[in-house]
């Protein structure tokens, strides 16, 4: 059972409770529900371990938790979408990778202290529109590798200002031409490192690499796909601090020049290529 005791502490600032997978998911949730709505330290608690149990829904209550820094759900069984925890809650680490999660609300928190967040390893089938290019505050990373991300949403889509975004694993089938392009919702993403391996993807738009940043972005992984060519544009004009490149495990018949006009260039994979048999 969960130490009731622990909601009676005052001026509480840290509470790890991880990998105690022998309570049922009821009781943690039971437990933590009832610190985040009535303990003293509800107000005071900045860094919650939570990982490695077997919680299937995180506490509504958690909106409560006003000053909270850290919190890791992760490896837990929370299952379907997010209840948002409301722009009162400012994290600056989440880790709530390994679960079977659906969807994040756009409203989930407030993004501008967010330094990390881990979303891997769940059933995401669109990338959440939590994000804002426009905040003047960069996340350093956002992890939806391994999910069942198919693209984005375009309702609500507001962009991301990110160094290193990663979108391994999923099951993009094209690049995705949204990503940097400047809309009537966003001021065109900033990233700086983007990793599109493993997915399915095929070919690029047309508008792909259109955007008042894209020229931010200095490194691209999007080997193992199944890509053929790059677009006549993927090169100096439009990505003149590209610094590596890997196109490893595609389907490329002949060599790509264009990103050789790259003045800063210094890393270039294009080993394992094959055709379609």
């Amino acid at each position: 059972t969960y130490p009731d005791a622990l909601n009676t502490i005052p001026n509480l600032v840290g509470l790890n409770i991880a990998r105690n997978i022998q309570m049922p998911s009821s009781e943690i949730y039971r437990g933590l529900n009832e610190f985040a709505t009535s303990s003293p330290s509800r107000s005071t608690l900045q860094m919650v371990y939570g990982g490695f149990n077997n919680l299937e829904v995180m506490p509504v209550s958690f909106k409560n938790l006003v000053s909270i820094g850290l919190f890791d759900l992760s490896h837990n069984k929370l299952k379907g979408a997010l209840t948002p925890l409301t722009s009162a809650v400012q994290p600056v680490q989440i880790f709530l990778n390994n679960n079977q999660i659906t969807s994040v609300p756009d409203n989930f928190c407030d993004i501008d202290d967010i330094e990390f967040i881990l979303l891997n390893d769940n059933k995401l089938t669109k990338v959440p529109n939590m994000f804002d290019a426009s905040s003047p505050y960069t996340i350093d990373a956002i992890d939806l590798s391994f999910n069942e991300i198919d693209g984005f949403n375009p309702i609500g889509y507001k962009g991301m200002k990110v160094s290193v975004l990663n979108l391994s694993g999923n099951k993009l089938t094209e690049f995705p031409n949204i990503l940097y392009n400047q809309t009537a919702f966003n001021s065109g993403s900033t990233i700086g490192m983007l990793n599109l391996s493993g997915n399915q993807m095929t070919k690029f738009d047309s508008d792909s690499f259109h955007g008042p940043k894209l020229f931010m972005t200095e490194s691209f992984d999007m080997s193992n796909n199944n890509l053929t060519e790059l677009p006549a544009d993927f090169n100096a004009s439009k990505l003149p601090y590209l610094y590596g490149l890997d196109l490893s495990g595609n389907s490329f018949a002949n060599f790509p020049y264009g990103p050789l006009n790259v003045s800063r260039l210094t890393i270039m994979l294009i080993r394992n290529q094959r055709n379609a048999e």
